[in-house]
Order: C-alpha cells, then sequence, then structure tokens
C-alpha cells in the first residue's frame, strides 16, 4: 500500500482511529478500546473491518500518509 511505510505504522493507524471514536489522540485509548470490543466478536470483527477498509480506500485516493498515520478517518 503506497500510503504506508511499514506494518508498524498500518497498526498504529488502526489503533489511533479507534481512539479517535473517543476525540482522544492516544493509541493506548484505541489498543483498549479494541480489547473491549472483542467481548462481542461481531462488533470487533466489524469494526476492525471497517477501519481496515477505509485506511485501505483513504490509501487508494493517495491521502497524505501523515493523514493516515494519525488515525484522523474524517475532514
Amino acid at each position: 500500500m503506497a500510503g504506508f511505510k511499514s506494518f508498524k505504522s498500518y497498526i498504529n493507524s488502526i489503533l489511533a482511529a479507534y481512539a479517535e471514536v473517543l476525540f482522544i489522540e492516544n493509541k493506548k485509548i484505541g489498543i483498549l478500546l479494541l480489547i473491549v470490543t472483542f467481548i462481542n466478536p461481531n462488533i470487533a470483527i466489524s469494526g476492525l473491518l471497517g477501519v481496515i477498509f477505509v485506511l485501505i480506500f483513504a490509501a487508494y485516493i493517495r491521502m497524505d500518509p501523515e493523514f493516515l498515520e494519525s488515525g484522523i478517518l474524517y475532514l
């Protein structure tokens, strides 16, 4: 994927996007939310797939890599 430099930056983007649900720019909160969503695996898988598809689409339309890594998926 052209927008990401490494697998680690892709994971960081996913965690940052999860944290942005609460408008918090902290990846630790993203990890916590990800873990909590696994209480109901259907919600966790849906959330992960949604974030992954949005990141892939954003990279496809060539959004700024710094913007992608920040986890902010809205304008």
